[in-house]
């Protein structure tokens, strides 16, 4: 079924895992040195408060995985502090794809971060990866929904961008390519 949680879930957690859920909404924080969704057979995952690991561990980067049934499922991500994918990450969903709705929101991610499945993918947040962003795909523009930084600048990573994007309206911080 539905899993709906308007709280927090924090508190020096070491692992949370939600399997088998249809639509997911989080309204707080989701703290947690491992997050895990097996199984997700929903078309909807809503995270409004902060995604990330707690602190003093993996620089508080959590370990964040989605399995799902079927990539086709919409993904947002809203709150304020996001640090997740130790090694880099992958958004494999087919749906929209949103990142920050402030230039206050950041997201941290432990290696590279590629987002090119999405049918729609909405930046606005300051992103900081630890190695190379690939972000649209050929039919995929990337669209800006509010300020928007990427650093990638600490790693030396590239910055590609697979499709049209307003550059005028984004500060890259490393080379760009595409």
């Amino acid at each position: 079924g539905k899993v709906r949680v308007a709280g927090t879930i924090a508190g020096n957690i070491g692992s949370v895992s939600i399997d088998r859920a249809d639509d997911i909404e989080v309204g707080g924080e989701l703290v947690a040195d491992t997050i895990a969704i097996t199984n997700f057979a929903g078309s909807s995952l809503t995270f409004r408060g902060n995604v990330r690991g707690n602190d003093g561990v993996n620089g508080g980067i959590a370990d964040f995985s989605i399995t799902a049934a079927s990539d086709a499922y919409d993904l947002s991500f809203t709150g304020g502090t996001n640090k997740f994918g130790q090694s880099g990450f992958t958004f494999t969903n087919t749906g929209s794809l949103v990142l920050g709705d402030s230039v206050t929101d950041s997201f941290t991610f432990g290696g590279g971060l590629t987002a090119t499945a999405a049918d729609r993918l909405a930046l606005a947040a300051t992103i900081t990866a630890a190695g190379p962003v690939q972000l649209g795909s050929s039919t995929t523009p990337v669209e800006l929904a509010g300020s928007t930084v990427i650093d990638t600048e600490a790693a030396n990573g590239a910055i590609t961008f697979a499709n049209g994007v307003d550059l005028a309206a984004v500060y890259i911080d490393r080379g760009v390519s595409g």
